[in-house]
């Protein structure tokens, strides 16, 4: 298995977990997965599995990149 797909791997299997909480908690209004979050519980299943690979590695590289500037800001305010 190449390392691309074993980065989409990652990255769905963290999406089906994602796409339910942020791991700050709650579902902040400016996360990559907001949106997601509001639909059912089957709709959340359609929409991650319509998701080409790119897509997939995409969203989770922004919800990676912006949970890392909130861990950032919250070290910095403590």
């Amino acid at each position: 298995m190449g390392t691309k797909e074993k980065r989409v791997r990652e990255a769905r299997h963290m999406m089906a977990w994602l796409c339910f909480e942020c791991p700050l908690g709650g579902n902040p209004a400016d996360c990559p997965a907001h949106a997601m979050r509001l639909q059912s519980f089957e709709a959340r299943r359609r929409t991650l599995a319509r998701m080409s690979d790119d897509e997939c590695l995409e969203l989770y590289e922004r919800h990676k990149a912006c949970n890392q500037r909130k861990e950032a800001l919250a070290r910095r305010e403590a």
